[in-house]
């Protein structure tokens, strides 16, 4: 899979109104259970502290995906628009 492809799904990924429900859902449940939790019971607030912040990571990953792919392609395009003056001028 290209750069390209690859940022180009990731981007479908990211816009998906079911991942993006996915994401609240699991981020309202998180949040539902640290409520939940004893005073005591750190050790399942930090786990939880950090499932919220792993969904927020996995946005950021896919993020980076679709400027990468997006940069790539934007190098091609400069790349190849160098290459078809280099051919112009040898004309």
């Amino acid at each position: 899979m290209t750069p390209q492809e690859r940022a180009s799904e990731a981007k479908r990924i990211l816009e998906s109104e079911v991942f993006k429900r996915a994401l609240d859902e699991l981020e309202m449940r998180y949040l539902d259970e640290w409520r939940a939790t004893f005073p005591e019971d750190t050790d399942a607030r930090e786990r939880l502290f950090v499932a919220v912040n792993v969904l927020d990571e996995v946005q950021r990953h896919l993020r980076i995906i679709i400027e990468s792919g997006t940069l790539t392609h934007d190098r091609l395009v400069r790349v190849n628009a160098w290459r078809s003056t280099k051919n112009d001028d040898k004309l």
